[in-house]
């Protein structure tokens, strides 16, 4: 499914203002704040591009947005209160089932537009080269991570909890797979040889 660029603004613009009032009206949220975050970026796209695929960008978008904003409100909360493992825990489970069910419902609007399942060879090139710059995200972060805890350079001995190293090292592959999901968008937009 390709939509336009009205089509798009309309869209974006709609679900920006749906979600600032029911934002306003029902206080803070992470599905309000979701909601915003797509629609200006639909908004957004509406203006850059003429038109984009939504069988392949849309669910990249969607999962740009949702864990940027899920994940990022997880380690905000386990990073200002390092103490609190409980709060730390229901809040790891409710993001991954938040994470689940926004990646169902992306993915489910997408079949439901009846997107070919086959993806061709350009949508495997354009992973495998994603893939990497994620891949080597992942490796660097993990290096450092390494090197910072054999050499106690940064972080101080009695700061550095095991709950607080899981986390570190959980936020390596979070921003790992940010950096997936943004190759593949600009592989999408840019074409391989310009990305």
């Amino acid at each position: 499914m390709v939509a336009n660029k009205n089509l798009l603004r309309w869209v974006g613009a709609s679900f920006v203002l749906v979600n600032l009032v029911m934002l306003v009206v029902w206080g803070w949220g992470t599905l309000f704040l979701l909601g915003l975050g797509f629609g200006g970026v639909v908004c957004a796209a509406g203006w850059w591009a003429d038109e984009i695929d939504f069988t392949n960008e849309f669910p990249l978008l969607v999962s740009l947005i949702a864990v940027l904003t899920v994940f990022g409100r997880y380690f905000y909360f386990v990073f200002t209160n390092p103490d609190d493992l409980i709060g730390g825990l229901s809040r790891f489970v409710s993001a991954i089932i938040f994470m689940i069910a926004i990646e169902v419902v992306a993915h489910s609007l997408v079949a439901a537009q009846n997107a070919a399942a086959d993806a061709d060879e350009r949508d495997k090139r354009i992973e495998r080269a994603a893939s990497r710059w994620g891949y080597i995200v992942l490796v660097a972060g993990v290096w450092v991570l390494i090197g910072q805890l054999v050499s106690r350079g940064v972080f101080e001995q009695s700061m550095l909890s095991s709950y607080l190293l899981a986390n570190l090292l959980f936020l390596i592959f979070v921003i790992a797979e940010l950096a997936n999901i943004v190759a593949r968008l600009l592989y999408y937009r840019l074409g391989l040889r310009r990305g």
